[in-house]
């Protein structure tokens, strides 16, 4: 299960926190280099075979 334990959000991990600098930054050079999705990284893409399992996977749920 996700949480970012900066500002307790189960949408991002903390190194994606927007409420941080570098989790700022982290979000606006995120992006999918199999499907070019920006709310995603490869490893959590899931147009690709197991894709969205892998580790490091990181999705951003927008609210």
């Amino acid at each position: 299960m996700m949480y970012c334990t900066y500002c307790g959000s189960r949408s991002h991990p903390t190194s994606h926190c927007p409420k941080t600098w570098g989790g700022s930054s982290a979000r606006t050079g995120l992006h999918c280099t199999y499907c070019g999705g920006r709310d995603h990284n490869y490893e959590a893409c899931t147009k690709h075979p197991g894709g969205g399992k892998m580790p490091g996977a990181i999705r951003i749920e927008r609210r």
